[in-house]
């Protein structure tokens, strides 16, 4: 569940929290929207809005990538050339996934050296107190020095996607936990706080990139 920091942080940032427990258990992006446009239907609640948390290993040290679910759209027009559309969605699909180019990318640019780029991303690089689908950006300061009884090592990194778009719009994240309970409760607060808490707990572990340049915030689906 939510370490104690996050709250001392929030307090000290003037970051508004605010838990939300759901009608059913949820492991995806797109089920957390759903139960929540249930929950409140008034409020435009977008895909773009749900964040997640992907612990993937490189090199064999721990890092975490924190981003919103991303839904990419080619809105150019369709051109009879053979493949032409398909070939501007190909060159989207890379948006949300986290590949070894995305990878060389965000640590070349912050200088981290590396030998494979190849991120790992399975249950043996989640934290020993989450499950898929309840992974939350924030991190315990002891799984950030141990990540997990598999990988007793220390988390070298967070990277959070800047979008300035996003910043004050309502996120929502999981809380961590496991168990079909924690599935059922999330975290809401502006999307610039995530990276103002972690970065106030962990310092220059925390970094906000540009992960992805082109591509649209799609509204409601």
């Amino acid at each position: 569940m939510i370490p104690p920091y996050v709250y001392e942080k929030a307090r000290e940032l003037d970051i508004p929290l605010k838990t939300i427990y759901l009608s059913r258990s949820t492991d995806t992006c797109n089920e957390k929207i759903e139960a929540l446009r249930k929950i409140d239907p008034n409020q435009p609640w977008n895909l773009y809005q749900a964040v997640k948390s992907v612990y993937a290993l490189v090199d064999w040290d721990p890092f975490i990538f924190v981003f919103p679910e991303l839904t990419t759209r080619f809105n150019g027009k369709r051109k009879r050339v053979s493949g032409g559309t398909l070939r501007a969605r190909r060159s989207l699909s890379h948006i949300g996934r986290i590949d070894k180019n995305l990878v060389s990318k965000l640590f070349d640019k912050k200088g981290l050296a590396y030998k494979d780029s190849t991120p790992y991303v399975g249950i043996d690089s989640i934290p020993c107190s989450m499950e898929y689908g309840t992974c939350t950006p924030f991190i315990s300061p002891f799984e950030m020095k141990r990540l997990s009884d598999i990988f007793p090592v220390p988390v070298k990194g967070i990277f959070i996607h800047d979008d300035s778009r996003l910043d004050n719009l309502v996120a929502d994240i999981s809380v961590g936990g496991k168990g079909e309970e924690a599935h059922k409760i999330s975290m809401h607060l502006p999307y610039h706080g995530i990276y103002n808490i972690l970065r106030a707990e962990f310092g220059d572990k925390v970094h906000k990139v540009r992960m992805w340049e082109k591509y649209h915030l799609v509204g409601k689906e």
